[in-house]
């Protein structure tokens, strides 16, 4: 098991988590089961576009939320760190 510092993908998803109530509260919300959720907050696996792009959208209802986690980097460059990243790991780039 590897874990790494706080990623963009932990940072989104542990937000996305205190917003919406808690980590089962996400887990339905992003429709996953919650040993996959915990191992994408632990950054042992990268978290799916989709599961992502959802996660966001919890995140994007609230002021406080948006703040916490883009801290001034533009929505469009923190996608673009994030598919880069996914292309990176299917051996892409």
């Amino acid at each position: 098991m590897r874990t790494v510092a706080p990623t963009m993908q932990s940072r989104v998803l542990e937000c996305a988590a205190e917003i919406a109530g808690g980590i089962p509260q996400l887990c339905e919300r992003l429709e996953v089961l919650e040993p996959e959720l915990q191992r994408w907050l632990r950054n042992e696996e990268i978290c799916p576009l989709p599961s992502f792009l959802k996660a966001v959208d919890v995140v994007l209802e609230s002021e406080r939320g948006f703040a916490a986690i883009f801290s001034g980097k533009p929505p469009e460059d923190i996608l673009q760190d994030f598919t880069d990243r996914q292309a990176k790991r299917q051996g892409g780039v």
